[in-house]
């Protein structure tokens, strides 16, 4: 009966050792839906049942956008070719290199001499090329930005090789399966009034707070987060933005807590990209237009809605 007792307990404590480790997994999702819920029943204490649906419908939108594991992909495709007769080379050893040169793909060309790699950052590129009877070719580096997709053509040859080793033969936009994304971006290339923070400079300036991002965009923060009254207004208005999320609004303006709030339940992680615009006569139709007096945050997720 003792050794019966003692196995059992040997089993629990396996058990539990098992639930531990599951538990750290859950852990940030555990953490994220505490921190919604504290900010639901707060916005039901301050502005009753209208605050109550905005906040919800931008709760299912957050969490929506935590569940999607797919972003966007960078791709960077080629050929090898024999720098004599531009014959294509087959069963190259290709090698995906960072900027500080160290191997994080590799790939074997195919008949065709054709290669690809793709990946989920930004960043420069090196190539580095290898083949029995050819020289091992180190290209220069490529600046790829998040979803584009780059072309490029590797000349292997035997003696030393005068010219460059590497061609960009094409370069293609990112493209976007949301249309409210794909909007966006073509408003970005007309520029026509409002100021944009792109998802390229997300990455670059690192920030803790979507609200840290809005500080270029003239919008005036208010306060911080650890403590004290927090509030988004424009600057040049002195009044609260309306907060729109993925197209659709989230506040309704004149709050500047309630717009603060809003734009902070997402993290810099989420965000593809924001729209400003600090008056009626910049607003898209699609944001209110005229209506918008005191200006309007657009907030674009990498999901698009």
């Amino acid at each position: 009966m003792h050794g019966f007792l003692h196995g059992g307990s040997r089993l629990i404590q396996r058990q539990q050792r098992h639930l531990r480790r599951q538990g750290v997994r859950r852990l940030r999702h555990s953490v994220i839906a505490r921190a919604l819920v504290a900010v639901r029943r707060a916005a039901v204490a301050r502005q009753g049942s209208a605050s109550v649906r905005a906040s919800v419908a931008l709760t299912v939108a957050f969490l929506a956008t935590q569940s999607v594991e797919a972003q966007v992909v960078t791709v960077m495709s080629g050929r090898t070719l024999d720098f004599v007769s531009d014959a294509p080379i087959a069963t190259v050893e290709v090698e995906l290199l960072d900027g500080r040169q160290r191997r994080v793909a590799s790939t074997i060309t195919d008949s065709a001499g054709r290669f690809r790699f793709e990946r989920h950052q930004s960043g420069s590129w090196y190539l580095r090329a290898r083949s029995i009877g050819y020289q091992i070719v180190l290209t220069p580096p490529v600046d790829i930005a998040v979803g584009d997709t780059v072309d490029v053509v590797i000349r292997l040859g035997v003696d030393a090789v005068p010219l460059a080793p590497l061609e960009v033969v094409a370069r293609a936009a990112p493209t976007h399966r949301h249309p409210g994304l794909a909007a966006f971006y073509r408003r970005v290339e007309r520029d026509l009034g409002g100021r944009f923070v792109l998802r390229e400079e997300i990455e670059e300036r690192n920030q803790r707070l979507v609200t840290d991002l809005l500080t270029t965009t003239g919008v005036h923060v208010l306060g911080n987060p650890s403590g004290g009254d927090v509030g988004l207004y424009m600057k040049r208005l002195g009044c609260a933005p309306m907060v729109y999320l993925d197209g659709a609004p989230v506040t309704r303006g004149r709050n500047p807590k309630a717009a603060y709030e809003a734009v902070n339940l997402l993290l810099p992680f989420d965000v593809e990209g924001i729209e400003v615009y600090a008056g009626p006569a910049t607003i898209p139709p699609e944001f209110g237009g005229s209506s918008g007096a005191c200006g309007v945050i657009a907030i674009w997720t990498r999901r698009g809605g």
